[in-house]
């Protein structure tokens, strides 16, 4: 599960880090650490995103309805 959790969180960190590229505009230098710690993000989820589908396919489906018992 830590999979799942690893790759959500970082779908929310780029999120974040592509909405706040628009206050660095006017420096080339932080647009450049910023698409950096994207590509990171990209590689940490590429090497996680496998296990992550594997996890999430091995997790049975709650019942419809609860059984009496």
């Amino acid at each position: 599960m830590w999979s799942l959790a690893l790759t959500l969180l970082a779908a929310d960190a780029g999120a974040i880090r592509i909405f706040s590229l628009t206050g660095y505009l006017h420096d080339p230098h932080l647009i450049q650490v910023s698409l950096a710690e994207l590509l990171i993000l990209v590689i940490a989820v590429s090497l996680v995103a496998p296990d992550a589908a594997r996890a999430q396919a091995a997790t049975p489906a709650p019942p419809s309805h609860p059984h009496p018992g």
